[in-house]
């Protein structure tokens, strides 16, 4: 049987309910787990997602497993450290669809974090 496709691509204003679906989903697993993740509601997440999206600061890619939203990841490039030179990439989120894990799609994620922090030519990545 082969598996449905991982689309991996970054993330655009158009996805920004996708992302908030995706956010709220890892919110609960997370406070389910006894770790609560203190955000904005929806309607304030929309917003900061919106705007944060149409900056350059950070880097956001979206995951489908079959046409659905699967999962994503936040990024941000900065120093590693206020007092060192170099450029590091930032994995500030990344989460999968518990229902959708162990079909590769956090691997999927990963490569496109790797060839972000090529593209952008980052140091190092670190989460």
């Amino acid at each position: 049987m082969t598996r449905p496709p991982v689309d991996v691509r970054p993330a655009g204003l158009a996805d920004v309910d996708d992302l908030v679906q995706l956010w709220t989903s890892a919110r609960e697993e997370l406070a389910r787990n006894g770790r609560p993740l203190g955000a904005a509601d929806a309607e304030g997440l929309r917003r900061r997602l919106a705007t944060a999206l149409a900056e350059d600061g950070l880097q956001v890619v979206l995951a489908r497993w079959a046409g659905r939203p699967a999962g994503y990841a936040l990024m941000r490039v900065a120093a590693l450290a206020p007092l060192l030179d170099g450029v590091v990439l930032h994995v500030d989120h990344l989460f999968v669809l518990p229902e959708l894990r162990r079909h590769g799609i956090a691997r999927a994620l990963h490569a496109m974090v790797a060839g972000t922090a090529e593209r952008l030519g980052a140091d190092q990545v670190v989460a």
